[in-house]
């Protein structure tokens, strides 16, 4: 039976945009995202014991922060046909849950720092969102990704990456930039077979990976060198950082909801809806705050 965020030992917290939009691309097995969305809820909740278990779905916002920082974030992205996230979190909204956001911040700030308040709590957190793979060294979480349909491991981010632990994911895209958040490398056309080895065995951070650099100048290469030590390249690391490093520690939003089952059958009235309800005990009732 499902339980209150506060009460819960165990919690699926799902990243909904990243979730709405696979299930509006892929329509899962039906021709509808809201159904398709609820049903990829139903296969996680088969996969796991929700024994004790509550559920968080996590908005997304436009970080205020990274836009201040850095105007052309994001800005190559395409303008969206098609908004599914509206009809999903309408219908969150009526379902046994917890709901979470911060106005000033993406949802993968708020869910890395919903889980690293509550240590107690095991979270599988379900994403395709390759940012939060910087979760992927807490202890109480298990990354889920809803599109290769399994858990990620360390393999997982060594065959993306190259890297060897989760915690130089950040520095990695420091380094390297991230074309989906149009972030820039701190240098063109670097080579990373001729860094991996540095990045690989720094602390995770920019001035470890500078001090690891210094200590094996002599076998660096000489155009790698000269494009990754200078002014302009450090400049643009700090700044990097700053936009691709996960916070910890934002404050964030977080409401109950009662669920309404009647208003779900009405609703959707489609077999995944009926699983959902039989399998979580939902309660009627309308939804307790925003």
């Amino acid at each position: 039976m499902l339980t209150e965020f506060k009460d819960s030992k165990n919690v699926l917290m799902f990243d909904l945009s990243n979730v709405a939009f696979i299930s509006y691309f892929s329509r899962f097995t039906s021709g509808n995202h809201v159904e398709s969305f609820f049903e990829r809820v139903v296969d996680l909740m088969d996969r796991n014991d929700y024994s004790n278990m509550s559920m968080v779905f996590v908005l997304d916002h436009k970080s205020k922060k990274r836009l201040a920082l850095y105007p052309e974030y994001k800005g190559q992205r395409p303008k969206i046909e098609f908004d599914p996230r509206p009809d999903v979190i309408r219908m969150v909204r009526y379902f046994r849950c917890a709901i979470a956001w911060n106005e000033d911040e993406e949802a993968d700030d708020v869910m890395a720092s919903i889980c690293a308040k509550y240590s107690n709590k095991n979270f599988v957190v379900v994403t395709s969102d390759k940012d939060l793979y910087q979760m992927g060294g807490f202890e109480n979480v298990t990354l889920f990704n809803p599109m290769k349909v399994r858990n990620i491991d360390l393999q997982d981010c060594f065959k993306d990456f190259g890297l060897e632990d989760w915690d130089l994911v950040a520095l990695w895209k420091t380094i390297f930039g991230d074309t989906s958040d149009n972030i820039k490398p701190i240098a063109s056309r670097i080579i990373k077979k001729h860094v991996m080895d540095y990045v690989n065995s720094c602390d995770g951070t920019p001035s470890g990976f500078y001090k690891v650099l210094l200590k094996n100048y002599d076998k660096i290469n000489k155009k790698t060198w000269d494009k990754i030590m200078n002014k302009d390249a450090e400049i643009k690391m700090a700044k990097n950082w700053d936009l691709v490093k996960l916070g910890t520690s934002l404050p964030y939003k977080l409401t109950e909801c009662r669920g309404n089952d009647r208003f779900l059958k009405v609703f959707l009235g489609n077999k995944g809806c009926a699983k959902l309800m039989e399998r979580t005990n939902l309660v009627t009732g309308g939804c307790n705050g925003n």
